[in-house]
């Protein structure tokens, strides 16, 4: 079983995989999850998911420390609608799946948009960001949690 995360990357990886240590600047829209689901089955849910949704803007606020031991520092997103939408409709189209959460604490009412600041980039406040894709990431491709790999970029009609 796969374990996944969806984002928005700001920051296009340049290539599909990249180092765990190394993530391009990115908004977290589903934190990690795994399904039983056989991937092609899960792209194809969210090739379906794809076609309802339409682009957006969010705005960035402040920033706040994230994590167990409130060691990440993130930048947080306005909440807005839209970006609570497309939280819930990537949900329901994971739990449909079989999803289970590493932290459902972060999921559905708990979601709390935000940007992982990285070694080289960040979003500021009152920075807006535009919203017209979603990707979906495998966690450890072939086992190997020392890397990411980029799935499918999936990008709105509308």
């Amino acid at each position: 079983m796969h374990k996944y995360v969806i984002v928005h990357f700001i920051h296009k990886p340049s290539q599909l995989e990249f180092p765990a240590s190394n993530w391009p600047l990115h908004i977290t829209l589903l934190g990690n999850h795994n399904t039983p689901t056989l991937e092609y089955k899960l792209v194809k849910s969210l090739d379906s998911f794809v076609k309802t949704c339409s682009a957006f803007e969010v705005l960035v606020e402040d920033e706040a420390m994230f994590g167990i031991q409130k060691d990440i520092l993130v930048s947080k997103l306005k909440i807005n609608k839209e970006i609570l939408n497309l939280h819930k409709g990537l949900k329901d189209v994971l739990d449909i799946n079989g999803a289970n959460y590493d932290n459902t604490s972060f999921i559905g009412q708990g979601y709390q948009p935000h940007s992982t600041v990285q070694k080289d980039s960040r979003l500021n406040a009152n920075q807006t960001v535009l919203i017209n894709s979603f990707s979906l990431v495998d966690m450890a491709p072939d086992g190997d949690t020392s890397k990411r790999k980029v799935i499918k970029t999936f990008y709105f009609e509308k």
